[in-house]
């Protein structure tokens, strides 16, 4: 049987590159790399691999989420460095396990972090009008603007940053944190020592969407409200979210 050498979980929020990343990382071949555990939807029972999801039970999410991901980390079918991706949501399962794993001194932590909350929040909204009202997306050329709420912004904001408080507090043990800009280039360069890979060309399997200009998203009308909220937060340099494209 196959030997795990390397457990590594990822923690992150929705809309932050990490799927880019995991199947990203995950294409090396000394990578064993999952969605998160506690993802399912009416297409997939699970965003684990095929592999791991026929041997692992999911009942676990409701009466031992801990033990469930101790299970994913534990097996592997060859590459010898496991990992997932975790983060917060409604649900007790995910926040118990972060907890756990994050205190586990023996499980390497990568903190996976989108710092521009502006971009984030419009980009989860982009993502559940495209699922709900997908005709308005049809032309390419004449995209939607969004709306804006201030304090449903600022409580989103005010949510994730203490998200990633407590990711930097809770976690023990190896710790990279890496940052959602230039993720595809410098992030993945960072996990081949963090992980110690051997030299292996990882090529981008997803790409992003949309352009760096993230308050002009938004309906012009809305432009002084959302400035307003940026410097609140103290981050008015979050209108734009540019990449390096080297």
């Amino acid at each position: 049987m196959a030997e795990v050498q390397n457990r590594f979980v990822i923690l992150s929020a929705a809309r932050s590159g990490s799927t880019a990343f995991t199947t990203t990382l995950g294409a090396h071949p000394k990578v064993y790399c999952h969605g998160s555990p506690f993802f399912s939807s009416p297409r997939w029972k699970s965003a684990l691999h095929k592999e791991a999801e026929d041997v692992v039970d999911l009942g676990k999410r409701e009466t031992d989420p801990v033990g469930l991901v101790y299970d994913i980390l534990n097996f592997t079918p060859g590459p010898p460095n496991v990992g997932c991706k975790l983060w917060h949501n409604a649900d007790k399962g995910p926040t118990a396990a972060i907890e756990a794993l994050a205190a586990d001194e023996t499980i390497k932590k990568v903190i996976l972090n989108r710092e521009n909350l502006l971009a984030a929040h419009s980009s989860g909204v982009v993502m559940q009008m495209r699922r709900q009202q997908p005709e308005l997306f049809e032309d390419p050329e004449a995209k939607p603007k969004l709306t804006f709420d201030k304090v449903a912004f600022l409580r989103f904001a005010n949510r994730r940053m203490q998200w990633f408080e407590d990711y930097r507090t809770m976690s023990k043990g190896d710790v990279i944190e890496i940052p959602y800009i230039n993720l595809m280039t410098d992030g993945i360069d960072a996990m081949r020592p963090f992980l110690k890979l051997h030299p292996y060309r990882l090529r981008q399997r997803t790409k992003k969407v949309g352009s760096g200009d993230i308050i002009g998203r938004y309906d012009a009308e809305y432009h002084p409200e959302i400035r307003a909220a940026l410097d609140e937060l103290g981050r008015p340099e979050w209108e734009r979210e540019d990449h390096r494209t080297d």
